[in-house]
């Protein structure tokens, strides 16, 4: 959660009608979790301990700790242990003659140890469930009184799977209400404003905002027409790919995510913490040196290695960071492929020819589906039958529709297919 703090000069930019005092809390069917390292101190040395050192309990009995022990150490029978235990309840020395008159809590720790109840068994959860740590977090962002919603679990069906460990996120523990000082507008997106900001726990970030009463694509005669209740699914979709097959993947190929928020009250924003990531190396066109296009690839394979096929490449989403490592952006329309599918693995290797040729740029006369790397099929049950079958399909000639269709084209003096030789048919 975070308090907005932005000059005048900047909240008139943009379409997000931004405020100083405006308030933001994690929105309620999120699934991030900001997750705080462990504050547990290490067990100190035992010359450091601030405990008095207890008698062992082992098996071997020291020599002369009871009356009846021989002057040899020797395993102790089930009735000494069950002796030994109520004398000294865990360390706690109590005689003989204490022992027999036992209090009930001691007794109850006996039976504990001698008697454990099974994992199975529900007689009272309190004392005996098991903590599931790999679903309980260290530290859970607090909600705020002012907030209508309370803290809850990371909700699995978001994800359609399991969520990531909590050691991806690693963030410390957020126990107040943080400051978001908004430096600069930069730049309108379909869906989103996009602002540089400075977070008083992050540091640099991008603010992504949707400013419900108004926002380019809520029209409907537009193709691709969001309704403003469905801008909280879109949200979400982007976030279960960032806690999902992004997850390895924050901090190096794509931005860290830093959660999905709400403002309060009303409810009129809907907003998205990423990492800055460094800056676009467009809009337009660009021309890449060798180098820079052998990165570019080797950025797009390994997201598609991690089966997300990007579907919005272009020079605004390819960005460079200090690293000079290309980082991508923009996954509202990304989704997830099966890497053993024959299907979804055309559908990468697709995008892979479009990254090759749209921004390399290279000749698509120059690309076909053996110039890409093997690991893009390598998964597949039977690679070699399917480059064949993509060799066939390429290698097919035109159908009479295509022919007849530049041969109009070409009458009314305009550019054909650059796939058909049309002088042909002239």
């Amino acid at each position: 959660m975070f308090t907005i703090e932005c000059s005048t000069s900047v909240a008139q930019e943009g379409r997000s009608q931004l405020a100083s005092g405006l308030r933001f809390f994690r929105h309620p069917e999120s699934s991030f979790l900001t997750i705080g390292r462990s504050s547990a101190q290490p067990t100190p040395p035992l010359t450091h301990s601030p405990k008095r050192s207890t008698r062992s309990t082992s098996l071997n009995t020291p020599l002369g700790f009871f009356k009846d022990d021989s002057s040899v150490s020797r395993p102790v029978q089930a009735h000494q242990l069950t002796r030994r235990l109520s004398q000294f309840q865990l360390g706690s020395f109590v005689d003989q003659a204490a022992s027999e008159t036992s209090s009930p809590s001691q007794s109850t720790s006996l039976e504990k140890i001698l008697h454990p109840v099974p994992e199975s068994d529900t007689s009272d959860p309190s004392k005996y469930a098991p903590l599931n740590t790999s679903k309980v977090p260290d530290v859970v962002e607090s909600i705020s009184q002012l907030s209508p919603f309370q803290p809850f679990g990371i909700v699995e069906s978001m994800l359609g799977s399991k969520p990531p460990p909590a050691s991806i996120v690693q963030s410390p523990p957020v126990s107040a209400m943080q400051t978001l000082r908004v430096i600069k507008y930069l730049r309108p997106g379909y869906l989103w404003d996009f602002w540089l900001a400075d977070h008083s726990q992050y540091g640099k970030v991008v603010l992504k905002l949707v400013y419900l009463p108004n926002y380019p694509c809520n029209r409907p005669d537009y193709d691709d027409y969001v309704p403003p209740e469905e801008v909280i699914t879109e949200a979400l979709k982007e976030e279960s790919l960032y806690l999902g097959p992004l997850t390895k993947l924050q901090g190096e190929l794509v931005p860290k995510y830093y959660g999905l928020y709400h403002s309060i009250p009303g409810s009129y924003h809907i907003a998205i913490l990423l990492e800055h990531a460094g800056h676009a190396i467009g809009p337009g066109e660009v021309d890449l040196d060798e180098e820079w296009q052998e990165k570019l690839y080797s950025a797009y394979q390994r997201l598609h290695r991690h089966g997300v096929v990007h579907r919005d490449v272009s020079t605004r989403h390819i960005l460079i960071d200090d690293q000079e490592r290309i980082r991508l952006v923009s996954f509202r329309r990304s989704d997830q492929k099966d890497l053993k599918d024959e299907d979804d693995v055309g559908t990468l290797m697709d995008e892979a020819i479009i990254v090759r040729t749209r921004i390399g740029p290279e000749s698509l006369d120059e690309i076909d589906c053996d110039s890409l790397p093997a690991a893009y099929y390598s998964d597949l049950e039977n690679p070699e039958s399917f480059l064949q079958e993509l060799r066939d399909v390429a290698n097919a000639p035109w159908p009479d529709w295509v022919i007849e269709h530049n041969r109009r084209l070409v009458d009314l003096r305009l550019p054909p297919s650059d796939d058909i030789n049309w002088e042909e048919y002239m």
